[in-house]
């Protein structure tokens, strides 16, 4: 039997906070055979993303990094900064969560491309003319050679316009930095690909076409990869092997079908419980009780038992052992004789396991309402919508130069054509369509960060501008999410201040701010220890909370989502799901919500607008839409999405399968 190429043994990871250190990653081990893909699932906060910074010596100087890693009989941890640099440039690529913190803002696309080509082509030339691409040997057809190399990656990941090539990160979608920054890491043609959530910018069809060219490549070349994802359904499909992990510390690993399928942990059980499946649109969702143990603390026993229903006082004070499965995978749990007793059905446990409709403490949104400036929102009945887009249009220069506007050659591209919506008092919109359709762009419009080229943005009846045009109060009345919530985030503020801030803006008082933000971070499922950390030291999903918190402080009438649940594990973004039906049942506020994820959007949407290049193809109700699309497009969307079109009968209603 040959060694795997990627060997992980109690990989532990401690983050110095000046403090107390944070335990990110307890004991972690997994392996990766060439040409094999391993999934690494469980909650924000878990230690998925430190421990694969770690793994590719990407952890900083503030981490203390214990264990071993071998790649390829290559002991990682004992190289100098120098070897493992030409090891990432040539034979291991990551691809990180965040395109915003990956891509360089002041250098262009094609720097990106040909700088990640000009490594991997010379890993040892580490001269700064050669960083810089001054080289001679990149003068003439060498420098002609790379640039239709970077074209070439550009296509693989569906960017085929050379245009691509002289734009910026901030002139990018979401969708298409996350394109660029899968197009750097497939560069340098690696044999080990660390994968950190590479989808969750990416609309259902382009993220088909990614995993399909990643399947090809470990066909073609044997390409191992490592796969961290929040998607359980795009695990289940694409990976052959599962890792579970909770706390830092594997609970459960083994073949993805038979893990997914027939969880043997009680937290697989519990997350497996929180999926979309066989739910009905609106309806709450299940979640996981209780909150991840406090990572700067020492800790006894069993991580979970603290939020597991079959936990003894023996899980509590001794750690669990680890179990084999007949399958070759094993289970850390010394109480599976009990569990096993618990009936599952296609991974979704009989018992109350993962069900509990929320999370204890969360407080009565109704009792929020009474912290609201008046200003806040309307509660006079007024049957005119919340919002409306009037015939709106925004265009964007391609070459507005002087001498391009000289010759009357000056170009442009309408991101938005003539869009006209209608969002009404207490209704979710949901938009959805492909990277670069516009969403983004109408969303910046509604929140005032674009002025429209030509059209109305009106809301609450008042024709608005740019948000240097509005009072306090219009500011007040609408609340946005951005889509990546740690580039929405000062590094430097901790998480009280930038909740805090919208709060003081508005003339609210010290204490009434204080006991504001309490009840902000409990509503999202956080608590009071959050609120003197910064950024960095927190998840994704902890950051998407945080922004939550943040958009929902002066409770608008109006809520601007954008990827809501992009970064979230599924029983996180199941409390989201069920916070934001809360609030919008609560202070009757309305939503516009743009997503990939169509399963949420379906969940969540009163009706849905589907755009394309710009324009509204089609608008309808949630379910019809879903259901019956009137549109080819539409119809396409919807069968690249995990499960989405295709309906299963339950006892008294058709519901898509999501998993």
């Amino acid at each position: 039997m040959t060694d795997p190429l990627l060997s992980v043994d109690d990989l532990a990871v401690r983050f110095e906070t000046g403090t107390e250190p944070v335990r990110a990653v307890d004991g972690l081990s997994l392996s990766v055979e060439a040409g094999e893909t391993v999934g690494l699932i469980g909650e924000s906060g878990c230690g998925k993303s430190a421990a694969v910074r770690a793994i590719a010596g990407l952890h900083g100087d503030t981490a203390r990094v214990d264990g071993a890693v071998t790649f390829d009989g290559i002991d990682l941890r004992s190289l100098s900064d120098e070897r493992l640099r030409r090891i990432r440039a040539t034979r291991l690529s990551t691809i990180f969560q965040d395109p915003a913190a990956t891509l360089t803002p002041t250098r262009s696309v094609r720097f990106h491309l040909e700088e990640a080509l000009r490594l991997a082509d010379r890993p040892d030339d580490g001269s700064l003319r050669a960083a810089l691409g001054l080289s001679r040997r990149d003068w003439g057809e060498p420098s002609r050679t790379r640039r239709e190399r970077a074209l070439a990656l550009l296509e693989q990941v569906g960017l085929d316009d050379p245009d691509y090539l002289d734009r910026y990160p901030h002139e990018l979608s979401g969708g298409e930095a996350q394109r660029v920054s899968i197009a750097t890491a497939l560069a340098s043609d690696p044999d080990l690909l660390l994968a950190d959530e590479p989808t969750t910018a990416l609309d259902a069809t382009t993220r088909e076409a990614i995993l399909d060219l990643l399947d090809d490549l470990v066909a073609e070349r044997d390409l191992a990869t490592v796969l961290v994802s929040h998607d359980l359904g795009l695990v289940g499909e694409r990976c052959d092997r599962v890792v579970v992990a909770y706390a830092g510390e594997v609970m459960e690993a083994g073949p993805a079908d038979r893990v997914l399928e027939s969880p043997r942990h009680p937290y697989t059980r519990a997350l497996l419980a929180c999926r979309l499946e066989g739910t009905t649109p609106g309806d709450r969702l299940p979640t996981v009780d209780g909150t991840l143990p406090d990572p700067t603390a020492e800790t006894t026993g069993c991580p979970f038992a603290a939020r597991c229903v079959h936990a003894t006082e023996s899980c509590r004070t001794t750690a669990p052992p680890t179990v084999d499965r007949e399958d070759g995978g094993r289970v850390r749990c010394g109480e599976l004789e009990s569990i096993a007793a618990v009936s599952v059905d296609g991974g979704r446990v009989a018992d109350d396991i993962g069900s509990r409709p929320s999370p204890p403490g969360s407080p009565n949104v109704d009792t929020l309402g009474s912290n609201a400036p008046a200003s806040a929102a309307s509660t006079d009945p007024v049957d005119d919508p919340i919002l409306e887009l009037r015939d709106v249009s925004k265009r964007y220069p391609i070459d507005d130069s002087w001498l391009a506007r000289l010759r009357g050659r000056d170009r442009y591209t309408n991101a938005v054509d003539d869009v006209s919506l209608a969002v009404d008092r207490g209704e979710t919109l949901g938009i959805v369509g492909e990277s670069g359709a516009g969403k983004s762009t109408v969303i910046d419009l509604v929140t005032g960060l674009e002025s429209a080229t030509t059209g109305e943005v009106v809301v609450d009846g008042e024709t608005l501008g740019t948000v240097d045009d509005r009072s306090r109060d219009q500011l007040a009345a609408i609340g946005r999410l951005f889509q990546h919530p740690q580039s929405s985030l000062d590094p430097r503020q901790r998480v009280r201040t930038a909740i805090d801030e919208p709060l003081l803006e508005a003339g609210w008082e010290r204490d009434r701010r204080r006991e504001r933000i309490s009840a902000l971070l409990s509503l999202v499922g956080l608590d009071d220890r959050h609120a003197d950390r910064r950024p960095h030291q927190l998840s994704g999903g902890q950051c998407q909370r945080i922004a939550l918190a943040r958009a929902i402080a002066l409770e608008p009438a109006l809520v601007v989502l954008d990827e809501p649940t992009a970064a979230l594990d599924v029983s996180v973004r199941a409390q989201v799901c069920n916070l934001l039906l809360d609030l919008q049942a609560g202070l009757d506020c309305a939503f516009v919500l743009v997503s990939h994820d169509l399963g949420v959007v379906r969940h969540l949407a009163d009706r849905i607008a589907v755009m394309r290049d710009g324009q509204v193809v089609e608008s309808g109700a949630a379910e019809r839409l879903c259901t019956d699309p009137a549109t080819a497009y539409t119809e396409t969307l919807l069968s690249a999405a995990t499960g989405i079109g295709e309906t299963e009968p339950t006892a008294d209603h058709q519901r898509p399968s999501q998993l």
